[in-house]
């Protein structure tokens, strides 16, 4: 099986409907599609996260940390792997956030309105 990295902000955000039937389409074909995000789960929670949790689509929020060192720590067994990323920013991949405190406030303003 394998294991296909999602992200969620202007990737997933870009088309929602689309990534739904992409994941769906995956899923039939026997592919693991999980959203893997640098946002924060206690901070940056949205309905459409909400929705994707409800709908038994895995979801990791890394915290600003290295997506991939995230998950080969952290990420369940069976997703510890992943085989194909999608992502608009493919440094995060790789790389932690660059943001401090007050740029990471910012963004999560610019987010809120």
């Amino acid at each position: 099986m394998l294991n296909i990295a999602l992200d969620y902000d202007n990737t997933y955000t870009t088309n929602p409907d689309f990534w739904r039937g992409f994941i769906e389409d995956a899923n039939n074909y026997n592919y693991r599609v999980m959203i893997v995000t640098f946002r924060d789960e206690r901070f940056d929670m949205t309905d459409e996260l909400k929705f994707l949790i409800e709908h038994d689509v895995p979801v990791y929020f890394t915290r600003g940390v290295s997506k991939k060192w995230w998950m080969a720590q952290f990420a369940l067994n069976e997703h510890k792997q992943v085989n194909i990323w999608i992502d608009d920013k493919p440094e995060t991949i790789l790389h932690n956030s660059e943001l401090d405190f007050a740029g990471l406030e910012e963004w999560r303003n610019a987010q809120a309105a």
